[in-house]
Formats: C-alpha cells, sequence, structure tokens
C-alpha cells in the first residue's frame, strides 16, 4: 500500500521552508480540512476513473490478458521508480526554492528521461539472454515486451518530471486536473484501442498497451503546457541540488515501491497471468481504502514542519488519526462486505474469486491507515528514517512470505502476506509514536464527540467541491 511519498523523506527543513513561506505567499493560507477536503477530491476522481478504466480492461480482456497487461504496467513502473533516483522530488523542490531556467531544465529532463529508458532497455535484453526476465517481462508479448516496457518507462519518466516542475511553481491546481484528465482520456483511449483493435485485427492486449503509452504521453504534454512562461532571469537548472535533495530519500521510495509490488511478480512466476489479473483488480479496489490517509500526508507533512507548539500539534495529528482510522475501518468493512456482489457486477462474473482476496486485504489496509498518518508525523518532525525503517520491515516481510506462501497459495496467500506486511509496518509506527509522544491507545483510536463534529465538517468541505456549493 502507499506510504509518505518521497519527497518528504529528507531535506525537511528546506522543503518546509519552502512550503511554509513562497508558497504560502502564492496560494495562501488554507486550513487542514479546506486542503484536505480538495486533495481528497481531486484523489476520489482519480479513483472513480481508475475503476472505471480497470473495469473496461477487465471486461475487455479477461483475467489472464489482464494480468499480462498489469505485469507489464508494473514492470514500467518498478523500473521508472528504480532509474529515476527520485529526482522528481528534487526538482519540484529547486524549483519552489530559488529561481532556476525552467525551460532548460524540462530539456535535460527529457534526456535524463530517454537515458532510462535506454539504460532499461539495454539491461532487459542482457536480463533476457539469460533467462532473468521471465518474472517481469509477460512473456505472452514476444519481442515487443521488452521495447514496450522501456519505451513506457521514458514517458513515464518524462511525465512525472513534467509534473514536478509543474508543482515547484505552485501550480498545484493545474496538476491535480492534469492528473485527472490522464484518467479520463486513459478510459477514451481504452475504448479507441478497442475499435482499433477489432477493425487491424492487433492482439487486444497489445491495443491496451498503446493506450496506456497514449494517454501517459498525453499527460507530458498536459503537464508542460501548464509550466507558466516567463523570460528566464537565469541560465541554472538547480539539478545538482535536485540530486543532493532527492537521493537520501531514494531508498527509502525503492524499498516502499518493491513492498507493494513484488508480490504481483511472485504470482506471476508460479501461478501465470490468469491469477495476476484477479489479485491486481482486489488490490486496486483496496487501494480506495486510503485514499483519504493518503491525501492528508501532504497536508499534514507541511502542518507539522512548521507547528510552533508541538502540544498542539501532537494533539492535532492523533486527532486527525482517530477520524481517519475510524473512517478508514468502516471503508474496509463495507468494501469487504459487497465485494462479492460488486466486483461480478462491475468486472464480470470471471473475477469474483477477487472477492475474497479483497476480503483478505482489506484489514491490512485498514490498519495502514495509522502507518499513513504517523508517517507525516515523523517526516515533519525530521526523523523520515522512523519511516525508512519500518518501511523496510514490511519489505522484509514481504519477500519471506511471499517465497513461502505464494507458491502454495497464489494470490490468496499474496493477500495474506500483503495484509501481515501491513500489520508489521503500522505496529512499528505505533511503538514509533507512543514512545515519542507518550500518546495513549485511547487518544489515537477513540473518536471524541468533537471529533465526529470536525468530521462532519470535513464531510462538508469534500461534498463542496462535487456540487460548487460552499460548507
Amino acid at each position: 500500500m502507499p506510504q509518505l511519498p518521497a519527497c518528504l523523506s529528507l531535506g525537511l527543513k528546506d522543503f518546509s521552508q519552502m512550503l511554509t513561506g513562497t508558497a504560502r505567499q502564492k496560494v495562501g493560507r488554507v486550513s487542514v480540512a479546506k486542503a484536505g477536503a480538495y486533495a481528497g477530491g481531486t484523489n476520489m476522481v482519480q479513483v472513480v476513473c481508475g475503476l472505471m478504466a480497470t473495469a473496461l480492461l477487465a471486461r475487455l480482456l479477461g483475467p489472464a490478458q489482464k494480468g499480462i497487461y498489469d505485469v507489464y504496467v508494473a514492470t514500467s513502473m518498478l523500473f521508472t521508480v528504480v532509474l529515476s533516483m527520485a529526482l522528481n522530488a528534487g526538482v519540484t523542490y529547486v524549483v519552489a526554492s530559488q529561481p532556476v531556467n525552467s525551460a532548460r531544465l524540462m530539456r535535460v529532463l527529457t534526456l535524463i528521461a530517454l537515458a532510462e529508458g535506454c539504460v532499461a532497455l539495454v539491461s532487459l535484453y542482457g536480463a533476457e539472454l539469460i533467462g532473468l526476465t521471465r518474472s517481469i517481462i509477460p512473456t505472452e508479448l514476444g519481442r515487443w515486451g521488452v521495447p514496450a516496457v522501456a519505451l513506457t518507462i521514458l514517458l513515464l519518466a518524462t511525465s512525472a518530471f513534467y509534473r514536478a516542475v509543474l508543482v515547484g511553481h505552485h501550480e498545484f491546481i493545474a496538476a491535480n486536473y492534469g492528473d485527472v484528465g490522464k484518467q479520463v482520456l486513459g478510459i477514451l483511449f481504452i475504448l479507441g484501442a478497442f475499435a482499433v483493435s477489432r477493425f487491424v485485427r492487433v492482439p487486444m492486449v497489445y491495443a491496451m498497451v498503446v493506450a496506456n503509452m497514449a494517454a501517459v504521453g498525453t499527460a507530458i504534454v498536459t503537464y508542460g503546457s501548464q509550466v507558466p512562461s516567463a523570460t528566464p532571469s537565469t541560465n541554472d537548472i538547480g539539478l545538482g541540488r535536485a540530486f543532493r535533495f532527492s537521493l537520501p530519500s531514494y531508498f527509502a521510495s525503492t524499498a516502499q515501491y518493491v513492498n507493494n509490488r513484488i508480490d504481483l511478480f511472485f504470482v506471476y512466476h508460479y501461478w501465470g497471468a490468469a491469477d495476476v489479473g484477479l489479485y491486481q483488480t482486489a488490490v486496486l479496489i483496496a487501494q480506495a481504502i486510503n485514499l483519504l490517509p493518503v491525501a492528508m500526508q501532504g497536508i499534514l507533512f507541511p502542518t507539522i514542519s512548521s507547528a510552533a507548539n508541538r502540544i498542539e500539534m501532537v494533539r492535532m495529528v492523533t486527532r486527525v488519526h482517530r477520524l481517519l482510522f475510524t473512517f478508514t475501518a468502516v471503508v474496509a468493512g463495507s468494501l469487504a462486505a459487497v465485494g462479492p456482489v460488486l466486483i461480478p457486477l462491475v468486472f464480470g462474473k470471471k473475477f469474483s474469486t477477487s472477492a475474497i482476496s479483497l476480503a483478505i486485504l482489506a484489514p491490512g489496509c485498514a490498519v495502514f491507515a495509522s502507518t499513513n498518518i504517523l508517517a507525516a508525523y515523523f517526516a515533519g518532525t525530521g526523523r523520515p528514517h522512523i519511516n525508512l525503517v519500518n518501511s523496510l520491515m514490511g519489505t522484509a516481510v514481504t519477500i519471506a512470505l511471499d517465497l513461502i506462501i505464494v507458491p502454495r497459495s497464489s494470490f490468496y496467500g499474496a493477500s495474506v502476506v500483503s495484509s501481515l506486511s501491513c500489520a508489521v509496518t503500522t505496529l512499528g509506527s505505533l511503538i514509533a509514536f507512543r514512545r515519542d509522544t507518550g500518546a495513549s491507545f485511547r487518544e489515537l483510536f477513540i473518536p471524541t464527540d468533537s471529533d465526529w463534529a470536525l468530521g462532519r465538517q470535513y464531510c462538508g468541505k469534500l461534498s463542496a467541491q462535487f456540487t460548487g456549493v460552499s460548507a
């Protein structure tokens, strides 16, 4: 499951100054509830669009071909994370913190993305010669598998870099709408790819791979066109500062991504593409459980970093934790209960067994809300190493148990391992937080009357994002 973004892992004092100083002068000071409502609203739209796109893929491809597509996407994203060295976080920092030549920076970043694609291409072909790619490159894609992954890495890296420049200019709304637009266009490209494949007799999964590339390519154009154009006052692109900011967080972000995706490759290696398709359908739905906690991470971080009163800050964290843990538990229980009806209805009867996987994943996702919230606290108080340690513990549990359980139990076993990994990471976060603050379990988990009132206020602000009516 997602954890604290890499950009929050290090360079905390400088990043805090950027967010609490310059950024506030441009975008204004907003409350945690209002900012959380906006972030939650845009993220919710993206999740709905993502579910729609996955439902289309499931119905058009079926479990086996969807599993091929899922492995292609997961491998592309894994290599992007590994090769990009968390540079997008550093790019956001340098663009936001002092003047740089954005146009020149974007050209250099495009070349870096191209280099990443080339490195991936050469590395994958080399690995293929000695038989090391059979678990990460779908053999069903044939000779086009490696080039498709390499080209997708190039596109994903460029998109992430351009978005980082946009966010560095404090164009948060433009970036959010660009994200939503990418999801909507992704659905349209899927439908277009389906229509084309019917006429030119291209295998459906190939058409969907091209559709994914088209959606990411469109996002590149969208992000790039929204970057403010101005006559540069310097030739400096800040690339050295960007690397210095990003590299310390690189291992944390890589470890977290491996923890999130390694089970998919185990399932594919031992059980094949069809089981991957079934498992990833459950995983996608389960990710919606942590929608609000993930959205709140980026809002809590600068708030915690700039807090003048430690007692009030800890009180705020425990209140947010109480509310979001309760909310997440309700969402997880509801999804697990309706899964047997929802999944066949939306994704098709062939995906009915995904409901069992969802029911197993739900408890782990529910408790992981604690990790999402408390990770922002540790980063905001200048101790990102705690998040790294917790992430590494979860990754170790995932790899060790996957090796034992997945060969016997396929994606059901992977679901059990994922929940256990979430529980281990969360336990580490809770122990560290209680030792640091002395907060009791009651303060962390039992909502008060004022919490319920704040929750109603938050829901009102969230509703306003969709209705346009002020809360």
